[in-house]
């Protein structure tokens, strides 16, 4: 099965072999988003789909959108064309919710009376968003 390889390889012109880098490369970070979610999810003691997750998705996923139209592969570049929509859609939720979750904060922080509560033990320290 992989017997031919080494001659393919060692017979690949040098841009053929820039884009078999690049390949490898997208696809290294589109895994690594699967790694990160395990490893924060290990962290925090249960299952969670952390920002990193989204943003090596985008990143690998757009690597791997323009690898498929260097091959000209219309199935490879649907998938990953509406992967790319799902990614960019979820930080844009994720934008949104961080916005919502700082306004209640600052306004827990200030009072009525125009001072802050920074100093007040009760006042919220960090707020986990993921």
């Amino acid at each position: 099965m992989l017997q031919g390889w080494s001659d393919k390889l060692t017979s690949l012109k040098p841009w053929e072999m820039f884009w078999l880098g690049f390949g490898f490369a997208a696809q290294s970070f589109f895994a690594a988003r699967f790694v990160w979610q395990w490893l924060v999810s290990e962290k925090k003691g249960r299952s969670t789909v952390p920002l990193g997750f989204w943003i090596l998705s985008l990143l690998g996923g757009g690597m791997l959108l323009v690898y498929a139209c260097h091959l000209k592969d219309p199935v490879f570049i649907a998938g990953q064309g509406l992967g790319m929509f799902i990614y960019v859609r979820n930080l844009m939720l994720i934008s949104q919710r961080r916005a919502i979750v700082r306004q209640r904060h600052a306004a827990l922080l200030v009072g009525g009376n125009g001072k802050t509560h920074a100093d007040d033990s009760a006042a919220p320290r960090r707020i986990d968003v993921s």
